[in-house]
């Protein structure tokens, strides 16, 4: 007769392996560590069964537990497997809330953490809000407001563009020329830069879309027709080292971690040099007590080492909240976290540049 931890293992996996639709695994939570002991449960509602979002789930699972390991295994973590699907993830849920969650994160989605947080809004579990604290890993679309005890807390570009410009704006730099390619990122970061920077009382000389195929004399001859203390750069690597000789040198760059692919010195970073963004402690300190307190997985890179980090810090504000903690500062390895009553939570990563093709901290 196997021991009861091993029975209970075996049936993980059984359960694993047979939840081949989502809406089984949906209403199934799978202990990822074990709940025995009278422990506590975190529940992760993660679209481990959409297609182009698995691996996204798994790297976040990954840093979920690495956390709750080094916090002493303080917490049970179950797995509430989903599509991408609201309703999947409402399903999910409400399965958590049954099996005694003291606080869910995810979901990943925008169109996941718009449905839940309106779910939430009009929920059945007593007053709005008085159900299990959430942490979700988007930002829900802009006109939802929070209900209490839900976090919007993630690594959405258009949030960092908002922090950007409240650091251009702390270099007492008060004229900004914005630039940005035509894809949905780049939009969005502008968007939100535009919105902040008008909104702390900013001035904006310019603001140019870059076309594919663009002639970038006509960028040049823009910039240059309008000077600038500053600008803003919504562009992926590539793109900002084709960009960046064609916006003069007389105004400071600044971007969002969109211009930084994670890793080491890279083809065309050379090219960045100087250009000022804002990035997470996990990828320019990985020497810092912080951050090394985590051990690295093996075979994550890119976004995903990204996702894993935040995984980290999604379970460190979970915990906190399961806790009781009505209020926290966290040193976190995505960048410093406060959040506060009713739900308000902000990042704030580091401020870094290029320097012989190497993303480092600013002095």
């Amino acid at each position: 007769m196997l021991p009861a931890h091993c029975l209970r293992r075996v049936f993980d996996l059984l359960v694993a392996a047979v939840c081949s639709s989502a809406a089984l695994c949906a209403a199934q939570g799978v202990p990822a560590s074990d709940g025995a002991g009278g422990k506590r449960a975190i529940a992760l509602v993660l679209p481990f069964y959409a297609p182009e979002l698995g691996a996204a789930a798994e790297a976040v699972r990954q840093g979920v537990e690495t956390a709750n390991r080094v916090s002493g295994s303080r917490y049970a973590i179950q797995l509430w497997h989903t599509d991408a699907s609201p309703e999947r993830v409402a399903q999910a849920y409400e399965s958590a809330i049954v099996a005694g969650a003291r606080a869910i994160i995810g979901p990943m989605t925008r169109s996941g953490v718009t449905a839940l947080a309106r779910a939430r809004a009009g929920a059945q579990h007593g007053a709005p809000g008085q159900g299990p604290p959430i942490v979700a890993l988007n930002q829900p679309d802009a006109d939802i407001a929070l209900p209490p005890r839900f976090f919007a807390f993630g690594l959405a570009l258009d949030a960092e563009a908002r922090v950007v410009a409240q650091l251009v704006w702390r270099q007492n730099l008060r004229a900004v020329a914005v630039v940005g390619t035509q894809t949905p990122l780049a939009r969005r970061s502008t968007e939100a830069f535009v919105d902040e920077w008008l909104r702390l009382g900013g001035d904006i000389t310019e603001v140019y879309e870059v076309p594919p195929g663009a002639d970038l004399i006509v960028l040049r001859d823009r910039i240059a027709a309008k000077p600038a203390e500053a600008v803003f750069l919504a562009a992926d690597p590539g793109r900002a080292a084709a960009l960046r000789p064609y916006l003069g040198n007389q105004a400071l760059v600044f971007s969002t971690s969109q211009v930084n692919a994670s890793g080491a010195a890279q083809v065309g970073t050379l090219d960045l040099a100087g250009i000022r963004f804002v990035e997470m402690p996990w990828l320019l300190q990985p020497n810092h007590p912080a951050v090394a307190a985590y051990p690295r997985p093996p075979g994550l890179a890119g976004d995903l080492e990204r996702l894993f980090a935040l995984g980290i810090d999604a379970f460190r504000v979970a915990a906190a909240l399961a806790d009781g903690a009505r209020t926290a500062e966290i040193d976190g390895v995505t960048g410093r976290i406060r959040f506060a009553p009713p739900s308000t939570i902000t990042r704030e990563p580091l401020a870094a540049t290029f320097r012989a093709g190497v993303a480092v901290p600013l002095e």
